[in-house]
């Protein structure tokens, strides 16, 4: 239970730091690999841990790149016009989230592929938009 509250402790610290540093490309890409490696995790822990947690986690580090990429249209707006840059990412993990319950079928993917992912990208691109615009 200790652990549990430590590592939500850290996800916090971390989200803190991206706020000191303004958000840039390279620290949300660094605190959101952080992130990730936490949530994966925390969805191992206990009675579920096993050989799958390394192969999934680097799944998810795969797919935490392609999101970011898609993002990146957000730190080179210089006009600081509202385009659809925020639906983009939305799109790409939608569809993300499609293709691995059809290809996949792990019946964990909920907690161990999709949350962390989300929870990984989500909260610094909405921070990121928000201090932006």
């Amino acid at each position: 239970m200790l652990s549990y509250i430590l590592q939500i402790c850290i996800l916090f610290f971390l989200l803190y730091i991206g706020h000191r540093l303004g958000y840039t490309c390279i620290s949300n890409l660094i605190i959101g690999i952080l992130s990730l490696i936490i949530l994966t995790n925390l969805s191992f822990e206990g009675t579920t841990r096993s050989i799958a947690e390394v192969p999934i986690f680097i799944f998810n580090l795969f797919l935490y790149a392609i999101l970011f990429v898609s993002s990146l249209f957000i730190y080179r707006d210089i006009d600081n016009e509202k385009r659809g840059y925020f639906i983009r990412p939305i799109i790409l993990f939608g569809i993300i989230v499609f293709f691995e319950v059809f290809t996949l079928k792990f019946d964990e993917a909920l907690g161990s592929m999709f949350l962390p992912i989300f929870l990984a990208f989500f909260p610094l691109y909405v921070l990121k938009y928000y201090k932006k615009y």
